[in-house]
């Protein structure tokens, strides 16, 4: 089970920026209070995330799936 303050956050942020998979992705890695670090920083991984969330978003989770095995 999710954190409410979390899904609340996620919720928001999509409902904000429903199309800008960057700034989604980087308001996402940048939440210290989840992953106890700023994931920013972390090359390529900002990139790859905004990446995935766009394949996600408009093709489905398993087109991106699929991605990544290959």
């Amino acid at each position: 089970k999710d954190d409410a303050d979390r899904v609340d956050f996620l919720q928001k942020l999509w409902a904000d920026h429903p199309d800008d998979y960057s700034t989604i992705a980087r308001a996402v890695l940048a939440r210290t209070d989840f992953w106890k670090q700023d994931l920013n920083a972390v090359p390529g991984l900002t990139d790859l995330l905004t990446e995935y969330l766009q394949e996600i978003d408009q093709k489905g989770m398993d087109s991106a799936l699929q991605k990544t095995m290959d």
